[in-house]
């Protein structure tokens, strides 16, 4: 019977996606939103060890051995699967009253099978198991993602040409170390590679370049930074939490898979290092950094609002990656500390632009504004998930990023530590103008009848909000299994408790820094309140001094705070090529659609098919006479 859970995780999902295809509209949305609360508590209830490892073999042979299905709980697994099932359910029941008879994207049955593939992908003990649940759903997400036609299929295509080209690169690195030690087991091949990087092997690069390749384009890092800004952007609005929350840390996970042991476990001296780090994780910290410098300037310059986070999403990651690179405990920590922090952050910011999308249609950011008193709670979750973004105490993002510039300074990586600093001070800047264009400013005339979403959207904000005040008083709430996890992997764990984190230049009582700026807000509040009277004023005496737009053909809107906000600096950066990869993986793609129109032109021709067949009949002919 225990044994059952690992296979239940993965196949009862589709299987009631199937049956949800079947249900009205209401109770297919009920079905996805109990089974990923169902996932999640049985998950929080188990613990690593508790269920025994479980396998099925095929009869058929491969490599001199029968091919199966392997899946095991290891504490990385756990870990993660804890976070997104957590994630998920929240996300979830956002969804059940998102998608009333207005806004129904008819995608239940699709998503309740993506939860159960994703959780395959955690729970797979052999490389078979991770392709085939990485691959499905690499597909399910291009189906969600391309729903619709036009941008919305073109977006998916993006992100499955790149998923599906990692796909191939990490089969043909686990067959290439499975043709030498005769197995696919995960485990199995981690050593092996690890054996071969200690004994100086050639082949250890390519295939630990292979694997990479895999992972560091699921994850969005430089130069495949570019697909979350369209498949984020085209997405479900109720879609989008999902796929930045959790369907974006497959690749992440594929990276603490195989670099964390492989690269802690091998023998100091195997590998060349630059400033006490393996070079190739060296190089990981470098494109890290410019993944996190990127995604801000390209969220800089974003008007549309899911744009705007899924920039923000891609500088996350880099912030992720540049702390794993660092090659250290409180590097890892921070890694994973922060990648909890960004479900929830990022969770509640996609989940308020998709409760104003739902309410008033739009995405344009200069099209709204004053929304905060129409929408005060959608206004408060915006506000304290981009102080966490921001990496503003007290908030939770606050405890990861300080340890993600502990854990650079340790290793006197100055340089990583500056782009980072530069990409956080950044994010302040486009999140606080995503807030003031929607939220703050003057009500536009079209939303004077908006109100806020119903209670049962407002909950998964609330829980979003909570959770990032409380891991900002106690970050040892996610620490406590960080630790769990550095543990099972044969390394330190980072001093701290509940409350108190030490890091290798000071340490932080956070709960005495959150007590400290609740105190500052409630006297500011307090001095808001006793303060003099304030006047409104109508919006053309704010925003044009009197002038009438219309008398210079212009349009209120473009008079809005958000328009071409940060102008100068997009003319600062006009001339440094940051679309670059964009223009080359889109030219690459015209090429192929150019190839195969040729290609399917010529064939259309039934004089040249005909020849053609002639042709390979002939050749047949004269192959099996030579022969």
């Amino acid at each position: 019977m225990e044994q059952a859970l690992f296979p239940g995780l993965i196949l009862i999902p589709p299987v009631l996606g199937l049956l949800a295809a079947f249900l009205p509209r209401t109770l297919r949305w009920a079905l996805l939103f109990m089974t990923s609360l169902a996932i999640a508590t049985i998950l929080v209830m188990i613990r690593p060890g508790m269920v025994p490892a479980f396998s099925v073999n095929w009869p058929v042979a491969v490599l001199d051995r029968a091919l199966g299905f392997h899946l095991a709980m290891s504490h990385t697994a756990w870990f993660f699967l804890v976070m997104t099932s957590l994630a998920t359910a929240s996300f979830t029941l956002f969804s059940l009253v998102f998608n009333d008879a207005k806004h129904d994207s008819g995608i239940a049955p699709l998503y309740l099978a993506l939860i159960g593939f994703g959780n395959g992908v955690f729970l797979a003990a052999d490389w078979i198991t991770f392709f085939i649940c990485w691959e499905l759903a690499s597909v399910l997400t291009l189906i969600i993602v391309g729903h619709r036609k036009g941008h919305a299929f073109s977006a998916g295509l993006w992100y499955f040409t790149l998923s599906a080209a990692g796909s191939l690169s990490l089969l043909a690195g686990a067959w290439w170390i499975a043709l030498h030690n005769g197995s696919f087991l995960i485990s199995d091949s981690l050593v092996t590679l690890t054996s071969w990087i200690t004994t100086g092997r050639a082949a250890a690069w390519p295939v630990l370049g292979l694997f990479s390749l895999a992972f560091l384009s699921k994850a969005a890092l430089f130069p495949f930074h570019m697909w979350p800004a369209f498949a984020h952007a085209e997405a479900p609005d109720d879609f989008s939490p999902f796929l930045s929350g959790v369907l974006i840390k497959y690749g992440i996970y594929g990276l603490f898979l195989v670099w964390v042991p492989v690269f802690f476990h091998t023998p100091e001296g195997a590998i060349h290092t630059v400033s006490g780090i393996p070079w190739p994780l060296y190089i990981l910290g470098w494109i890290s950094a410019v993944t996190a410098v990127v995604g801000t300037l390209m969220a800089i310059f974003s008007n549309d609002a899911k744009r705007l986070l899924a920039w923000s999403t891609v500088a996350n990651l880099g912030y992720i990656g540049t702390a794993l690179s660092a090659h250290s405990v409180l590097g890892t920590a921070a890694a994973l500390f922060h990648l909890a922090n960004h479900m929830v952050f990022k969770g509640a910011m996609f989940t308020t632009v998709a409760a104003v999308k739902w309410r008033t249609g739009e995405r344009e950011m200069h099209r709204m504004g004053g929304l905060a008193l129409r929408m005060p709670l959608t206004f408060l979750t915006f506000l304290l998930a981009i102080i966490a973004a921001a990496g503003i105490p007290p908030m939770s993002g606050f405890a990861s990023k300080w340890m993600i510039f502990q854990a650079l300074f340790q290793k006197g990586l100055v340089f990583q530590a500056t782009m980072l600093f530069f990409a956080s001070t950044g994010a302040f800047l486009y999140l606080y103008r995503a807030l003031h264009s929607i939220f703050l400013g003057q009500l536009s005339t079209r939303h004077e009848h908006i109100r806020e979403v119903p209670f049962l959207m407002m909950l998964p904000m609330i829980a979003f909000m909570l959770a990032m005040m409380a891991v900002g008083f106690a970050p040892g709430l996610i620490l406590t299994p960080v630790n769990w996890v550095l543990s099972s992997q044969g390394l330190e764990t980072v001093r701290s408790n509940w409350t108190i984190v030490v890091g290798s230049t000071s340490s932080i009582d956070f709960a005495l820094l959150f007590g400290t700026f609740v105190f500052a807000v409630a006297l500011v509040f307090l001095f808001f309140v006793l303060g003099g009277r304030r006047k409104k004023v109508p919006m053309m005496d704010n925003y044009t001094s009197g002038e009438t737009p219309s008398d210079w053909g212009l349009t209120p809107d473009r008079y809005q705070y958000a328009y071409a906000f940060y102008q100068p600096i997009r003319v600062l950066f006009a001339r440094v090529p940051l679309g670059w990869t964009e223009n080359f993986f889109a030219g690459a793609a015209r090429s192929f659609t150019r190839a195969g129109s040729l290609f399917a032109d010529a064939f259309s021709h039934a004089a040249f098919s005909t020849w053609s067949i002639l042709l390979g009949v002939t050749l047949l002919v004269l192959f099996g006479v030579l022969s």
